[in-house]
């Protein structure tokens, strides 16, 4: 309250040196303060932080490793990672009779397999032209 006035003021919690006791971010609001998250983290307890396992919510086409505050995908073998860094794509490569590399690309579904099967036919055949 001012002495003066007599009208009750705000006090900011969150700027009393200790972020107002909030792990990460701290929002003043009338008469207290609200603690939040950075990405990657959820409100524990209501002032503390903890990672979140975003493995747990399947992210990824492939694998999934979490890391604090974040994840990456990781794709199995025949498959590499696409570059939205979360689905998987068939890749490959065949040298025919020491030609470069020849490298074939699908977006991963049940037909993968078939179209996989196409091109190891096709980069198998010396007559047709690159």
């Amino acid at each position: 309250m001012d002495p003066d006035t007599g009208v009750c003021e705000d006090v900011n919690e969150c700027e009393d040196g200790k972020n107002g006791g909030c792990q990460h971010q701290c929002a003043n609001l009338p008469a207290t303060r609200l603690c939040s998250c950075d990405q990657g983290y959820e409100l524990f307890n209501s002032t503390h932080c903890q990672d979140v396992d975003e493995c747990q919510d399947s992210p990824c086409e492939g694998g999934c490793v979490n890391a604090v505050g974040s994840y990456s995908c990781y794709c199995h073998d025949n498959f590499i990672l696409h570059a939205d860094g979360q689905s998987c794509m068939v890749g490959f490569s065949n040298n025919v009779e020491n030609d470069v590399a020849e490298i074939a690309y699908a977006t991963y579904s049940p037909t993968a397999c078939q179209i996989l099967d196409s091109w190891t036919r096709i980069l198998a055949t010396p007559s047709v032209e690159r």
